[in-house]
């Protein structure tokens, strides 16, 4: 990995040793101490020259030639002399006038961490792109932008909670899939809120049984003073007790609620028979008692995707097409691994923010007008 991003083994290994060999070079390097142990290595003659600022060891050296390398300090320290870069051509902050080599050790840090974090993140992946299909692996590059869209994938693929997993359907990515929700939104929520105002006053699951709601709202609401005497009327008034939350309430009381009650009755049987909810939705579909927060949790997380990566065609949409596709137990397992990708990934990136600071955005463009100063820092950083 390391040699990928430019940095051969002993390089690394030269500035490992370095920066433990530095004093308090963590909160701020000694650089007299620095200079001892350099000297002792036989590394500089000069010592305390090559510890001003950059303006200064560019008189220093004669044949580092344009390139701004900083991970050549290793060949510095074995003796090799180079004409290191003017500040203007290295494309330094300009807000820093006093940039000194404590700086540039302080991005060869950033680069090292970096780097040794890249590492950790390439082994946590390797078997995570074996899994997964072409279309989602191979934009996983070792570089920014590759990072940046692993990041992107994993908060986007650990959003869908994980008892929802089971219960994707293809009707939960279709267009026609928002227009559905809004309107079992409103079934359920009259139906909840009647059944909350009837519940006070009936049985409400023995009420759903009963087939003859209107006769007997009729027989009770028509009654006179003799109908005690009609069969009819006390086999109606016996089954509307049976319901009621007091069998000894007054009948004519709770007929005034029959009506409604019919009404809930038929919206109820409606909501399981007539819009294919169960079809839709799956076993997340239980009638009055479906929770309308997990349907939306669930179309959201596809909505989510096909905002990230359309919908349709498009050079992105098979990213989308194939994350909605894994199977339960691979999308399981990402999302209790995923804290820890996101971690490391987001720490890279960081990193990268941070040399961006050291390196303004000029810098980028004198690399674009054919300056190689840059090179590979924005290697590194940009591409």
């Amino acid at each position: 990995m390391a040699n990928s991003l430019g940095f051969a083994d002993k390089r690394l290994a030269c500035l490992e040793q370095m920066f433990q060999e530095i004093p308090r070079l963590e909160e701020k390097a000694d650089f007299s101490e620095a200079v001892r142990i350099l000297k002792e290595h036989g590394t500089f003659s000069e010592g305390d020259v090559y510890f001003s600022t950059l303006e200064k060891i560019h008189q220093g050296y004669s044949k580092l030639g344009t390139k701004v390398k900083p991970e050549l300090l290793s060949d510095i320290l074995e003796g090799k002399t180079f004409d290191f870069p003017t500040l203007q051509s290295i494309g330094l902050n300009k807000e820093k006038a006093d940039h000194s080599i404590e700086d540039l050790f302080e991005v060869l840090k950033t680069i090292g961490s970096g780097i040794e974090k890249v590492g950790t993140l390439e082994n946590l992946l390797v078997h995570l792109r074996a899994s997964l299909p072409k279309s989602i692996a191979s934009r996983m590059t070792p570089n920014t932008s590759g990072y940046a869209f692993l990041l992107r994938w994993l908060q986007i693929t650990e959003s869908i909670r994980t008892d929802l997993i089971a219960h994707r359907a293809p009707f939960f990515d279709d267009i026609s899939a928002d227009e559905e929700l809004r309107r079992i939104e409103k079934q359920l929520a009259w139906l909840q809120q009647t059944e909350e105002e009837l519940s006070s006053v009936f049985s409400i699951e023995k009420a759903l049984e009963v087939e003859d709601l209107a006769e007997i709202e009729g027989q009770i609401k028509n009654s006179g003073f003799f109908s005690f005497l009609s069969s009819s009327y006390r086999n109606a008034k016996a089954k509307l007790l049976s319901i009621s939350v007091d069998p000894k309430g007054n009948a004519k009381e709770i007929a005034r609620h029959l009506e409604k009650l019919r009404e809930f009755q038929t919206r109820n049987k409606e909501l399981g028979d007539c819009y294919g909810y169960r079809e839709k939705f799956g076993n997340l579909f239980e009638g009055r008692r479906t929770n309308f927060k997990d349907i939306q949790a669930l179309r959201d997380w596809y909505k989510r995707i096909r905002s990230e990566w359309g919908i349709g065609f498009g050079p992105n949409v098979g990213v989308g097409n194939d994350l909605i596709a894994l199977s339960s137990t691979l999308l399981g397992s990402i999302k209790s691994q995923s804290s820890d990708l996101k971690s490391t990934t987001t720490q890279i990136l960081d990193s990268i923010s941070d040399l961006r600071t050291f390196f303004p955005e000029s810098s980028y463009e004198m690399t674009k007008a054919g300056n190689p100063t840059l090179t590979l820092f924005w290697r590194f950083a940009i591409e």
